[in-house]
């Protein structure tokens, strides 16, 4: 491994962005995660965001190399 940090806060960030643009009159751009996520997106998104906040859930960005 060559590298790690935690990305918490640009999750929080960016899922709740997105969370407001899901909410927005007209509904949400053509395309985007909440594709993949199906109708429950808002839900899903919420739920990610409150794990993410209260220290539940860590994503983080692992940067590697392949050896040999």
């Amino acid at each position: 491994m060559v590298a790690e940090e935690t990305r918490r806060d640009f999750a929080v960030a960016f899922f709740d962005k997105l969370r407001a643009r899901l909410s927005q009159p007209g509904g949400p751009p053509p395309l985007g995660l909440h594709i993949l996520m199906g109708a429950e997106a808002p839900a899903k998104i919420t739920n990610m965001v409150r794990n993410i906040a209260a220290g539940l859930m860590a994503p983080v960005e692992i940067v590697a190399r392949k050896t040999g």
